[in-house]
């Protein structure tokens, strides 16, 4: 403890005798040349408002260049505005809404879109971006009529600013019209004042803000104290940078010559004594780009670089190095006790760590001959051993008799090359019972890189053990039971089939009644002109074609029969044309014989998936229902119309419109699974069919046509065979 306060001592010595050497020294030099510090500050200035107004012109640049000008979306937008103003510009606003967030960083106070008769379009940075207070501004009208760029320091739109004036053309070279970037005052006079420390800030002429803030209730501005003739915006930075106290001095003895000079729109400089102080102050005036005026002037004056009395100098020299002592030596003790507190901290948190490493790791050491030299309580409560009961035991007091030697005898071999091991080992507890733990056995060395031992740390999966066993056999057994149902299943699906095989049969029976009866009566017909000779060509001829109809009908019937319950997929796909144009041959005949028409509308190429001969038979029998039905009311021109409706989802569906006043029997047949109807059987094979294929059928109320919808469900049994 006594050399450390040793060392203070002697540090604070010699630490006091450079600082006040080096105040004397700096004293002398800047009694010397402070008058010529003052010049090149004052040069200064405007060297950096220069400056800062190019790296501002040149941030526009990027900006117009990358982001606005050749903008497409923006060129689109201006296209736009002919067709909806109000939608382009609240689109222009959302699409650069970001962008102009992140420019704003930069400094970027608004950005304005106008249009080629001056209206302003956009105002991004204001709440009302459609107000439209540009109209007769010089610099716009400027822009907008002679197509050339222009920059300028302006008070116009409510408030003053560095504006950079661009028009915006299309690929085209049409003129749509132009873009402004405006950068705020105080953010130009804050970047000054960053790279000087004097303190900047601008005035304006008052004429110049009568005639454009017409709206004082957005911008307030307050004379200024050196010249009534001018005024400096009140806002938050005139707190930091507009002293009284300041310019009532400069007042006391300089405002007629600020006035004379600002009146002749100078550019002048002077310094000021203040409390013992040589204060610099700098008036710069600024011009309009396009008319060359001055309206405001730049003022700068540093309280910071001022001629101090050397009294005062040294005086103020010694306690702000007294100062600096103190602080370096509270910064010593600081640093001292906080190192302290680390180590106590660090050696805390290792005790911690250990602890918890004790109750939760599963972690055993043992030397080189694989006896344990120590283990963690977690390792304990797996084995059911205590610490006592394993320590200078051998390893192999967990071995579980199933684990072979030749095992253990290929770990101990890769350990022996220095390598590290990781699997899994069945052990057993103290108690015998088996359990299963994932672990990692590497080499320990010394400080001497020297082998003395092993480390092992293990992860108990006895758990996930069991869960693998018992998943196993839930498959198993989940798998013997999907046989099992899926044997209930295709027993299931071939009753159904018989079930339905006979409706159909019952159905086919009916059907073949008709043309067999028919048959009869013909046949009938010529036996009774055999007996009574009586041999007319044109009768035998219609007793001919009639059996042949009859004919041709019980074949196709038989025909489709044969086919109903075909597990053959390879005609599974079918041109649904194809099968319409079909239908309508069968009954051709039968509407030629009653006067009945038949139209179909669709396209020649939509193809579905489906067994061809039971799509045919649904469509056949609902023609022969309309049919049938149109010979009984004996309706006079009679039509059949189809036509195939793709939905949304891609369905197919056909809707057949007939000349039969709609009623609720045909509905109510298809829609009650319990009803019969012997009379029509066409209706009756329909109904099984659509069941069988999936289909849906319903029906719209028409007071003198009857609408059916018919939606097929197109299933590619090919699909399931490739499976």
């Amino acid at each position: 403890m006594k050399k450390v306060n040793l060392f203070f001592r002697v540090s604070a010595i010699i630490l006091l005798c450079i600082i006040a050497i080096t105040g004397l020294l700096a004293s002398y030099y800047k009694n010397k040349e402070v008058k010529q510090l003052l010049k090149k500050d004052i040069e200064k200035i405007k060297l950096n408002f220069n400056n800062v107004y190019e790296e501002n012109k040149k941030l526009s640049e990027l900006i117009f260049f990358n982001n606005l000008l050749y903008d497409q979306k923006i060129i689109k937008l201006y296209k736009q505005i002919s067709t909806d103003k109000k939608k382009s510009r609240e689109e222009l606003f959302l699409y650069l809404k970001e962008r102009f967030y992140y420019f704003k960083s930069f400094g970027v106070k608004q950005i304005n879109f106008y249009l080629p008769n001056n209206e302003t379009f956009l105002r991004m940075g204001k709440k009302d971006i459609y107000s439209d207070v540009a109209k007769n501004r010089e610099t716009l009208l400027y822009v907008n009529s002679i197509l050339k760029e222009i920059d300028s320091v302006e008070i116009a739109q409510l408030n003053p600013s560095f504006r950079f004036l661009k028009p915006l053309l299309d690929e085209k070279l049409n003129h749509l019209g132009s873009i402004e970037i405006e950068f705020d005052f105080d953010y130009i006079a804050n970047l000054i004042q960053k790279n000087m420390g004097y303190k900047v800030f601008f005035v304006f002429n008052k004429q110049l803000i009568k005639k454009n803030l017409f709206h004082s209730e957005y911008k307030r501005f307050a004379d200024f104290i050196l010249n009534d003739n001018y005024q400096i915006e009140e806002t938050i930075f005139k707190l930091f940078k507009y002293e009284e106290e300041v310019f009532k001095k400069i007042k006391e003895n300089n405002e007629e010559l600020i006035k004379f000079h600002m009146k002749n729109s100078d550019e002048f400089a002077f310094d000021i004594e203040l409390n013992k102080k040589r204060v610099p102050v700098a008036f710069i005036p600024l011009k309009n780009s396009l008319t060359n005026e001055v309206n405001s002037y730049l003022v700068a004056y540093d309280l910071t670089n001022e001629e101090i009395l050397k009294s005062g100098l040294i005086y103020n020299n010694i306690l702000i190095f007294i100062f600096i002592i103190y602080l370096f030596l509270a910064f010593l003790i600081i640093k001292i006790s906080m190192l302290q507190y680390k180590k106590d901290l660090i050696y805390t948190k290792y005790d911690d760590l250990l602890k918890a490493i004790d109750k939760y790791v599963v972690m055993v050491e043992t030397n080189k001959s694989a006896f344990i030299t120590n283990v963690t309580q977690a390792f304990c409560d797996i084995s059911g051993y205590s610490k006592s009961e394993l320590l200078g035991k051998n390893i192999n007091i967990l071995r579980h008799p199933d684990i072979s030697k030749n095992f253990f005898e290929q770990i101990w071999q890769k350990l022996n090359n220095g390598l590290s091991w990781e699997g899994e080992i069945k052990n057993i507890d103290k108690n015998g019972n088996s359990y299963w733990v994932k672990g990692t056995i590497f080499p320990k060395y010394d400080e001497k890189n020297k082998l003395i031992g092993y480390t092992s740390i293990r992860v108990d999966i006895t758990d996930t053990k069991q869960l693998i066993k018992i998943n196993n056999l839930l498959k198993e057994d989940l798998s013997n039971r999907l046989n099992e149902i899926r044997i209930k299943d295709e027993n299931l699906m071939d009753k159904t089939k018989i079930s339905l095989m006979g409706k159909v049969l019952d159905t086919v029976a009916h059907q073949w009644k008709n043309p067999i009866s028919n048959i009869t009566i013909q046949l009938a017909s010529l036996n009774a002109r055999i007996l009574k000779n009586t041999f007319e060509k044109e009768e035998l001829k219609k007793i001919h074609d009639e059996i042949e109809y009859q004919l041709k009908t019980l074949s196709i019937t038989l025909n489709e029969f044969k086919t109903l319950f075909n597990k053959n997929t390879q005609n599974d796909k079918y041109n649904l044309f194809q099968v319409l144009s079909d239908s309508k041959n069968i009954v051709k005949m039968e509407c030629l014989l009653h006067k009945i028409k038949i139209t179909l509308n669709a396209k020649k190429e939509i193809y579905c998936f489906g067994v061809y001969n039971e799509i045919k038979l649904i469509i056949t029998n609902l023609f022969k229902n309309s049919i049938e039905e149109n010979i009984k009311i004996k309706q006079n021109n009679a039509e059949i119309k189809i036509d195939v409706i793709e939905d949304d989802n891609k369905d197919i569906i056909i809707r057949i419109i007939d000349s039969i006043p709609y009623n609720n029997k045909i509905k109510e047949f298809f829609e009650n699974d319990e009803a019969k109807d012997e009379e029509d059987l066409n209706l009756h094979i329909a109904k099984l069919l659509i069941k069988k294929t999936g289909s849906s059928i319903w029906f719209d109320k028409n007071e003198q046509s009857r609408v059916i919808y018919l939606k097929l469900i197109s299933k590619d049994r090919r699909k399931k065979e490739r499976k």
